[in-house]
Parts: structure tokens; C-alpha cells; sequence
């Protein structure tokens, strides 16, 4: 709709899920917002520029920020700690062991189930409404966790109407376009797009609730 309006529209999510780390994945998460706490907070704040322990103190105050920008909650506090916390963590690593030289396709792999899983568990903190409900979340996947037929059914269900997507976010990351996908020959894109009716049709939410970034 941007473009048919004359608005040349940045790019805003480049497959974050497939970062390889944290800095990686705000290079792919959220740009624009990203870009503005860099260019704005980290690069005012002294950004690498004023010795190791300046940095990973304004890697930490960035994020905090960034955190409380979305709510003066706890929760988007220890979100922003957390963030800041694992870009600190990955920048002393990549100076010690030098994590930019070539990786393998198992190192490739494991480093992006990793972190996607870290990814994951900030999200707990950034939909959670107070503490106590991440405490609660947090002892439900940890202890006694109940798995029921009803359970397994609806992760095939997900998992076989979200496989044609995760198909397109490889085929993009692997070409490096977002828009390899319309760029597919017809039957491909036929499959493609009726996969995606379908998953809306069948994962609608059918109650009322506003997007969650309206309270920001």
C-alpha cells in the first residue's frame, strides 16, 4: 500500500530467525527501530569508541532504553537487560574466540537453534504483564509439563500449515530477496498462497483483540 501511495518503505524484518547471534539478529529484527536506537542512543552514548567496559555499559543502557520505550513495565526492563546483556556477552566472545571466521553447515545450524531459542525466552518477558506471570510461564515449560493427544494434534496442525512459510523464509534467506517468493513460477506460488489462506483461515483468532504494539 506504501508504494502505490509514492512511499519508498524500508525493509523492517530481514528473516530474524535465522541470526546467527545477537548482534545478527538486530541487524534483522525490527530495523528501523534498531537503526534509530543506534544512531541515536548507542552512537551518542560513546558507541565502541571509549574502551571495552564504556562499550558493553552502553550496549546495556541502549537496550534498557529500548526496552522501556515499549512500556515502564518491569518486564520490558529485564527484556532490555536481557537483550543487552546477550549482545555484551557475543561481543567479548567474538573477541576471544574470534566467531567471525568460517562456519560450518553444523555450526551454521546449531549457533541458529540456539538463538532462536534465546529469542524465544525474551519473548516470555515482552508478552508477560507482570513478573509473576513469566515465574508462572517459566514453571509451566520446566515442570510437569502436560502433554495430552489434543496437544499433539495441534502441533501437526501448526507445524504442517506453517512448513510452506518456513519453505519461503529459506528460499529468501538463501537468495538474499525478500521477494523471491513473487518471483516464483506460478504453480509454486499457487501452492504458496493458498497455504496461506488456509493457515489464516484455520488459526483466526475469532474473539476480539487489539495488535499488541498499540500500546506502545
Amino acid at each position: 500500500l506504501g508504494f502505490y501511495l509514492g512511499f519508498d518503505i524500508m525493509i523492517n524484518f530481514r528473516n530474524p530467525y535465522f541470526a546467527l547471534d545477537p548482534s545478527d539478529f538486530w541487524r534483522r529484527w525490527h530495523i528501523s527501530l534498531s537503526t534509530w536506537l543506534r544512531d541515536y542512543l548507542y552512537i551518542p552514548l560513546g558507541g565502541n569508541r571509549k574502551g571495552v567496559r564504556r562499550t558493553y555499559i552502553n550496549l546495556m543502557l541502549t537496550m534498557l532504553l529500548g526496552g522501556l520505550w515499549h512500556g515502564a513495565a518491569w518486564t520490558f526492563v529485564f527484556w532490555g537487560a536481557f537483550h543487552g546483556g546477550l549482545l555484551a556477552v557475543h561481543r567479548w566472545i567474538r573477541g576471544e574466540k574470534k566467531l567471525e571466521k568460517p562456519l560450518t553447515v553444523f555450526g551454521r545450524t546449531w549457533r541458529i537453534i540456539g538463538m532462536f531459542h534465546a529469542v524465544c525466552f525474551s519473548w516470555l518477558l515482552f508478552r508477560a504483564s507482570s513478573m509473576g506471570e513469566v515465574t508462572g510461564m517459566l514453571h509451566a515449560l520446566f515442570t510437569n509439563p502436560t502433554v495430552t493427544p489434543e496437544s499433539w494434534s495441534w502441533l501437526f496442525q501448526i507445524a504442517g500449515l506453517v512448513f510452506p512459510l518456513f519453505v519461503v523464509q529459506i528460499l529468501q534467506e538463501r537468495t538474499g530477496d525478500q521477494l523471491a517468493p513473487m518471483k516464483l513460477s506460478l504453480v509454486p506460488r499457487l501452492v504458496l498462497y493458498t497455504s496461506v489462506v488456509v493457515m489464516i483461515l484455520t488459526l483466526a483468532n475469532t474473539g476480539s483483540r487489539a495488535f499488541i504494539y498499540f500500546q506502545f
